[in-house]
């Protein structure tokens, strides 16, 4: 614990590391750093590393059979070509820029408005496949005179 201004240190407990007290001057918390030491700055050595290979092993899974053809590599095609989704773009992002990644209002509008035309299409959408639902089964249906 730093030594309060005005109380003497108490005896058998060494003044801790860092910068060396100025008589008269209290301790600033938090100060207590060496002089010239500076924190690193933030480079791709913070950069998340992309690992594919499969951490764990189970014997169990060495009889299993797997007879449906399609690798992971044809999967995330698939994804990508459906819902435009590339997951190395954000594969040499930093942890740090990920956690304090920010928009703008404008960002998030553009977005509103873009989730709103696609809700109106889909609900558009719907509305017709009902309708020819029901015209379908209006025609089943024998009409009584």
């Amino acid at each position: 614990m730093p030594q309060r201004p005005g109380m003497p240190q108490r005896p058998g407990m060494p003044q801790r590391p860092g910068m060396p007290q100025t008589p008269g001057m209290p301790q600033r918390p938090g100060m207590n750093r060496p002089p010239g030491t500076t924190l690193p700055p933030i480079t791709s050595a913070y950069k998340r590393q992309f690992d594919d290979e499969e951490d764990e092993y189970d014997s169990e899974m060495d009889d299993f059979i797997d007879d449906e053809g399609n690798e992971p590599n044809e999967i995330s095609r698939h994804i990508k070509e459906i819902f435009g989704y590339d997951r190395n773009k954000y594969k040499d992002e930093s942890d740090y820029a990920l956690k304090f990644m920010e928009s703008s209002w404008k960002d998030m509008q553009k977005e509103e408005a873009r989730s709103l035309k696609l809700a109106v299409l889909e609900d558009q959408e719907e509305e017709k496949k009902e309708e020819e639902e029901l015209k379908r089964r209006n025609a089943k249906r024998p009409r009584k005179i």
